[in-house]
């Protein structure tokens, strides 16, 4: 084979590896993009979990074992969090991490060093850690939400028998104090 085959044929190799370069990059970005839109939208449904349990009235319901609705749907915001972080460590970002292992051994036969670059100021192990708080984080709000509420515990009115006359006194908007009988 002569060397301007040989040439020849190594440009094609590097054209079709820049090629196939190229699609690996738009392959992480595209899985990068999957990644940031899930984690929005599953974090804005458990926010969204975790304020109607702080915002909903206390209709003195108690499910099994003394659960209060704040606390029920507390633990489900906390359950669907740990879904969402199971998704996406085992799922969705190994996915990522495939298109940046393609693209790192394709760099080999091109002249780029785009993704190795950047994975040497960012290792696997740091972004699971960031990955594993982020989630903990969220999850650790609703166990908080979930054994801060104590509407289940609600005191009860008491009458309460008052002999005499009661004294009330009443702060006017010109902060004169009137007395009342």
């Amino acid at each position: 084979m002569s060397s301007h085959a040989a040439d020849e044929m190594n440009q094609k190799v590097d054209d079709n590896a820049l090629k196939e370069y190229k699609l690996a990059v738009q392959t992480q970005m595209h899985f990068n993009e999957i990644l940031m839109k899930f984690r929005a939208f599953g974090i804005a449904v458990v926010i969204a979990v975790y304020s109607y349990a702080i915002t909903r009235k206390d209709l003195g319901i108690s499910f099994a074992g003394g659960l209060s609705p704040t606390q029920l749907l507390a633990f489900a915001g906390t359950t669907l969090t740990v879904v969402l972080a199971l998704i996406d460590v085992f799922y969705f970002f190994p996915l990522l991490l495939g298109a940046v292992a393609r693209s790192t051994a394709l760099e080999e036969k091109i002249p780029y060093r785009l993704t190795s670059t950047i994975s040497l100021h960012v290792s696997k192990l740091r972004s699971y850690v960031l990955i594993c708080v982020f989630y903990g984080v969220i999850a650790l709000w609703g166990i908080c939400l979930a054994s801060l509420d104590r509407s289940y515990e609600a005191v009860q009115p008491q009458k309460v028998a008052i002999d005499g006359p009661i004294e009330v006194k009443i702060k006017s908007n010109d902060s004169k104090m009137q007395m009342h009988d």
